[in-house]
């Protein structure tokens, strides 16, 4: 090889490595109603490839005409199409994050995790395995909240042993699967009821909403810390356990409600508008600051809903145009950056494939084209990629003729 080629070598070379991030990129999922949205549609709305969705399903899925026995597949004409990663639109390598709740209760009130057999966890482990896509499995969560049919008075040794159980049997079909731990916000200080042991959990979550409960006020400057910083280093730092914000939002409030403390009807108040509500709440979570806070912090699930609870509350930011245009602005702080994970484009869909072959696939795509995994589909990064595309191609050619 002629050595004049060298400079040209080494130049080619160096541009294949762009400048990496200060820290591993957040990966902002979201969590959106079926009826509302797609992931594509989500895409073209929000101006990203978003590189993660959530959705959630029962194994079982639903019970017999006659209430007395579960069956384990969704339904064909279930119109909740999320429930159904093969159906997404996207054509990326987006992860799927599969929420996994214990909704199914027989004639007989038998509920809960007295439903999770071994023929159950099968049919979990099978399904997830024939996911195209990296797989987080959040399987029983906000397990200390009264409002699960598995949360107390369910003894949290029975909530492990079961948890023990699936975590072997959805390893053994899909060992790529990733499987998240994730209790509410309020769990007690050194509360270890429900904690399976590190060698049963991959992930450490919980949930995280700012809800006025009849009124629409400042959010308190410390209030998503002091809501995670519990959680995050009892297990997560604990543990040395990677951390996501399982569901997120702030929770606008309209119409009429009722307290949570007295029970008494109550006519919201507002002293902010929805802008600087959900902009008070995003913009502490979606910050660089909060970032190097919480290093082990890879992903945050947005929950774009509006919902009657004790009041209707507003999670969404997509629906209002000043609302999403200011959660865009958090975003291209941190793309800016170079701290915001966005997904691939990916040639087809195959919903037979196994989820670790689906992401080994991905990978080899990627590094066949010189295509990056953490650049904006937004901003200019999208022309050094091109670059470097051509770079690689050229180094190869290249090395052929020497």
């Amino acid at each position: 090889m002629s050595t004049a080629l060298l400079p040209l070598l080494a130049l080619l070379v160096h541009a294949q490595k762009p400048d990496a991030p200060a820290s591993k990129p957040l990966t902002l999922g979201v969590w959106f109603w079926y009826t509302e949205h797609s992931p594509a549609s989500w895409n073209t709305v929000m101006e990203r490839k978003y590189p993660a969705f959530q959705t959630d399903f029962n194994i079982p899925d639903r019970v017999s005409p006659d209430g007395n026995s579960v069956i384990f597949d969704m339904a064909e004409n279930d119109p909740n199409f999320m429930k159904d990663v093969s159906k997404w639109d996207d054509g990326s390598d987006a992860a799927a994050f599969i929420t996994d709740a214990k909704d199914v209760i027989l004639a007989n009130g038998t509920q809960g995790l007295d439903l999770v057999t071994d023929e159950a966890l099968v049919h979990l482990g099978q399904r997830l395995a024939k996911m195209n896509r990296q797989v987080y499995l959040r399987w029983c969560p906000e397990q200390n909240g009264n409002w699960m049919a598995y949360g107390p008075p369910t003894p949290g040794s029975y909530y492990v042993s079961v948890w023990k159980r699936m975590y072997t049997t959805v390893k053994k079909y899909a060992p790529s699967v990733k499987v998240v731990w994730s209790p509410n916000y309020d769990l007690p200080p050194k509360d270890t009821s429900t904690w399976p042991g590190p060698e049963f959990v991959d992930m450490v979550g919980t949930s995280v909403y700012y809800k006025g409960f009849g009124k629409n006020e400042r959010m308190p400057a410390r209030y998503i810390d002091d809501s995670i910083s519990n959680i995050y280093n009892e297990y997560s730092v604990k543990y040395n356990k990677p951390f996501v914000i399982s569901e997120s939002s702030g929770a606008w409030e309209s119409g009429t409600g009722t307290s949570d403390k007295t029970g008494e009807k109550l006519t919201i108040k507002s002293t902010v508008d929805q802008v600087v509500f959900q902009k008070l709440f995003w913009d502490r979570m979606l910050s660089t600051e909060f970032l190097d806070t919480y290093p082990l912090l890879e992903a945050v699930y947005l929950f774009d809903m509006a919902k009657q609870e004790e009041f209707f509350r507003d999670f969404r930011v997509s629906a209002d145009p000043a609302v999403r245009k200011n959660f865009q602005a958090a975003i291209d702080a941190l793309d800016a950056k170079g701290r915001m994970k966005w997904a691939n484009p990916v040639a087809s869909v195959s919903s037979s494939a196994s989820t670790s072959s689906a992401v080994e696939t991905s990978a080899a795509t990627v590094a066949a084209t010189g295509v990056a995994s953490v650049s904006s589909t937004k901003t200019s990064s999208g022309i050094s990629l091109s670059v470097n595309g051509w770079a690689a191609l050229t180094l190869c050619a290249l090395i052929g003729l020497m």
